[in-house]
């Protein structure tokens, strides 16, 4: 049998076993690709607060947008002001807070 053989058994092989691993892993998987989209969202969210903490101008548009506000009516319509961003801080950072105990759990 000639090396390249061999090797091409081996890959062969990895690849089977992988694919028994995600099937057998699957349901994890998913909910870990879910955390880390919902994290991103967070994220991104939280970027929006710290950039309207900064701004003369703070826009608050694309935060509602995001879908990342699970309770709307913390945006508030036209300026927010520093207890608002305050308030929707608060709510991201207990979103993630409550994403990281779901992932100990």
């Amino acid at each position: 049998m000639e090396l390249n053989e061999l090797n091409e058994g081996i890959e062969k092989l990895a690849e089977k076993i992988d694919g028994i691993i995600d099937a057998e892993y699957s349901d994890v998987i998913r909910y870990q690709k879910k955390m880390e989209y919902e994290k991103a969202q967070i994220l991104s969210a939280s970027e929006i607060i710290y950039d309207a903490y900064r701004s003369d101008n703070p826009d608050l548009d694309e935060l509602a947008k995001s879908g990342a506000i699970w309770l709307p009516e913390i945006i508030p319509q036209g300026r927010p002001t520093e207890e608002d961003l305050r308030a929707i801080g608060e709510h991201l950072q207990a979103r993630l807070d409550a994403r990281i105990i779901k992932i100990k759990a």
